[in-house]
């Protein structure tokens, strides 16, 4: 009878223990979260992932989230990437945080010139889930359809930055006039206006005229009219 009371006792404590665990690392996690300070902030979500990282935490992604988009000293964008993508792979993600990680991963990989078609995607895959997010978003919603608007230009506008690092200037002014016909920024103008003569310049005239065409055909801009004209004149088209 003893012995059957012990087995017991071990069986209910084998059954609790994750539970506690788990009871640790929710509270560690809440913990880092109401920090206010970010470099104190930071500190607590690493001491949290030192913890509980693999140990089936459902706030593992969220602290991986966290260290890539919060800014704390000595941040470096190796560690935004690393903790982006490390909680673009664990899933579970709202829609909003996964955009935010995916454009900044995206554009990081574009400054530093590396992982070109990786940045692209990510770009892309902003495109896609802000497109369904909007589709999905019902009245009253916190989220309105006019922040997913942003969203999608944004990706767009990434997609560009990649596209263009690539050396893909007709893809990369394509992407920019998609991302002006939503975002209207004057900054998106100038990149579409300075891309465009650089193949002209560089005598690239069949790819600035298709390059200007897309362009001109969205934004209506009349510097661009002037440019794609020459581009096709220079092509021998009317």
């Amino acid at each position: 009878m003893r012995t059957k009371f012990l087995l017991v006792i071990a069986i209910v404590s084998l059954l609790f223990a994750p539970l506690s665990a788990q009871d640790e690392c929710g509270d560690a996690y809440i913990r880092a979260m109401t920090e206010k300070n970010p470099a104190q902030q930071a500190q607590l979500l690493k001491d949290f992932l030192a913890k509980c990282a693999g140990t089936g935490s459902q706030y593992e992604n969220f602290a991986n989230a966290n260290l890539s988009l919060l800014n704390y000293p000595g941040k470096t964008p190796a560690d935004a990437i690393s903790y982006g993508e490390k909680a673009l792979s664990l899933g579970g993600l709202d829609d909003l945080t996964k955009c935010q990680i995916l454009l900044q991963v995206s554009a990081l990989y574009s400054q530093s010139g590396q992982n070109l078609e990786k940045a692209k995607s990510y770009g892309l895959q902003v495109t896609e889930v802000a497109k369904a997010a909007k589709a999905k978003e019902t009245e009253g919603a916190t989220t309105t359809a006019g922040q997913w608007n942003k969203m999608i230009g944004a990706g767009y506008f990434t997609m560009g930055q990649a596209q263009e690092k690539a050396k893909d200037f007709k893809g990369a002014v394509d992407s920019y006039a998609n991302s002006y016909t939503l975002l209207k920024n004057p900054q998106i103008m100038a990149s579409i206006k300075k891309l465009g003569k650089t193949l002209y310049d560089a005598k690239a005239y069949a790819d600035a005229e298709k390059a200007f065409h897309a362009a001109y055909t969205v934004t209506k801009d009349n510097d661009i009219a002037a440019v794609y004209a020459q581009s096709l004149y220079r092509n021998n088209k009317d």
